[in-house]
């Protein structure tokens, strides 16, 4: 086999990876081997002869971005990928509560339970005390997901 079949083989060999890593999930390591035969065809091609290597470079810098483009078309249809959007308005979402937001205890806090401020519940980490059922609070703070609350001054426990 001489140099220019050498050439066209690892052409197609890079086009097949190329079109196995837009479908297969492979890490990069199928793009890391088509680089290596897209490199090795067009040293091949070379090899034969400047105008073969060239041909197969300006073929390369044509196809593969037709290729990658028609391949991610064709993966955005096809069973493999999660068709379903995300739909609602931004407003559906919950406010989260502002420092200084005045709530009240719906489960005790010993430190944790939660908070009803507004319409909305939330999980609530006491900043110390343990707070029963009914108490007011404020928010102080957030850490890891919760709201941090404190006793309001002179409410009843």
């Amino acid at each position: 086999m001489n140099d220019l079949n050498w050439a066209l083989a690892l052409q197609v060999v890079a086009f097949a990876l190329l079109f196995a890593e837009i479908f297969l999930p492979s890490g990069g390591i199928l793009a890391i081997a088509t680089v290596a035969a897209t490199a090795l065809s067009l040293w091949s091609g070379f090899q034969h002869s400047q105008f073969a290597g060239w041909c197969i470079l300006a073929a390369d810098l044509v196809a593969f971005p037709i290729c990658l483009k028609w391949g991610f078309a064709r993966l955005s249809r096809s069973g493999w990928v999660l068709q379903s959007k995300i739909s609602g308005s931004f407003e559906d979402a919950e406010e989260i509560p502002l420092d200084g937001s005045k709530g009240t205890v719906v489960s005790d806090l010993r430190p944790v339970g939660k908070v009803r401020i507004g319409k909305s519940e939330f999980d609530a980490r006491s900043t110390g005390d343990f707070l029963v059922c009914g108490r007011s609070v404020e928010v102080c703070g957030r850490q890891l997901g919760q709201l941090l609350v404190r006793p309001v001054r002179g409410s009843a426990q």
